[in-house]
């Protein structure tokens, strides 16, 4: 692999990361009605798995 296709692979991954994150970020802040907390706490634990395998 040259340093373009490595260099093209980080960025579409790093794309699709905050991607994912800002969207469990809106889901999470905008949650509604009677099933709050259950969905409150799946999308938290969501973005935390994803800040541990991504951030570190």
């Amino acid at each position: 692999m040259g340093r373009t296709t490595i260099h093209l692979f980080l960025n579409r991954l790093l794309a699709n990361y905050f991607t994912v994150y800002v969207k469990l970020f809106r889901y999470q802040h905008y949650i509604k009605g009677a099933h709050f907390q259950p969905y409150q706490i799946f999308f938290t634990s969501l973005q935390k798995e994803l800040d541990d395998k991504f951030i570190g």
